[in-house]
């Protein structure tokens, strides 16, 4: 994400407020379900989505379930997160 980040603010920067925005809401959209709704797993998940390592959570914490990991994976796709804005 540090792209996106990045992204972000040269287009706010640039004037582009519109487009600064919309970055933002993405960021924001996944921000909110990884750390609100699958919490600490949930961000494990999206770092081994994104082919970083995630490990394994400390006790009592358990692994995401498949249901919760592929519902992370489908977050970032519709934020268009996986891809190559994220990380290039």
């Amino acid at each position: 994400m540090p792209c996106a980040c990045h992204r972000l603010m040269d287009e706010f920067a640039r004037g582009n407020a519109a487009v600064a925005r919309d970055i933002q809401h993405r960021i924001l959209l996944l921000n909110h379900a990884v750390t609100k709704g699958f919490g600490i797993p949930g961000l494990k998940a999206a770092l081994e989505a994104l082919g970083l390592f995630g490990g394994n959570c400390r006790p009592p914490l358990p692994r995401i379930g498949l249901e919760a990991r592929t519902e992370v994976v489908k977050l970032l796709e519709a934020t268009g997160l996986l891809g190559g804005e994220a990380w290039i």
